[in-house]
């Protein structure tokens, strides 16, 4: 089931792939793997979701959802990612030295607009894993969003230093 899903998750298959990390987790509850690939995916279905209605309008959406909107661009709101949260937040409980959680906190944090939140994490994930450019470049944009221009061009530039090409376009 967990390797179906993986599989599925590359092709962006989003449905079938979260009913197969959701059999594997049926099988062994506290997969690590598992639960981490599941958290993903269903981040990944509401940023999907998300960004379909953003451009052909959404079927409907009610004054609460309205008004809990992070972010108007996207449509994003935090209650697209509770289940992906409690899930990494749960492994991360399991797991507290691995920074591919701290790391996938940082972004899915980061989606939901809590960017205070995001920051934590993905500081969190450098410093068990400091040869992580993208944490160091998703930290970055957090800060230049925050308005510290310092550190934010400081993570982009070791971003770079670490491999990530992207990081340079920013500066």
């Amino acid at each position: 089931s967990f390797l179906k899903g993986i599989e599925l998750s590359e092709s962006k298959r989003f449905n079938q792939s979260i009913d197969f990390y959701r059999k594997s987790l049926e099988i062994s509850h506290n997969n690590p793997l598992a639960m981490l690939n599941y958290a993903t995916e269903l981040a990944n279905m509401a940023v999907f979701i998300a960004s379909f209605e953003h451009e052909v309008g959404s079927v409907s959406l009610d004054q609460h959802q309205r008004d809990n909107l992070i972010s108007q661009r996207t449509g994003l709101s935090i209650e697209s990612f509770v289940e992906s949260l409690e899930i990494l937040e749960k492994l991360n409980r399991l797991t507290p030295n691995q920074y591919s959680v701290q790391y996938n906190l940082g972004n899915v944090y980061a989606l939901s607009g809590n960017l205070e939140n995001a920051n934590y994490y993905y500081t969190k994930a450098i410093e068990l894993n400091p040869y992580l450019p993208e944490a160091w470049y998703n930290r970055a944009l957090i800060q230049l969003m925050q308005n510290d221009r310092l550190n934010g061009c400081k993570d982009i530039s070791k971003a770079g230093e670490l491999g990530l090409d992207q990081a340079y376009l920013l500066l």
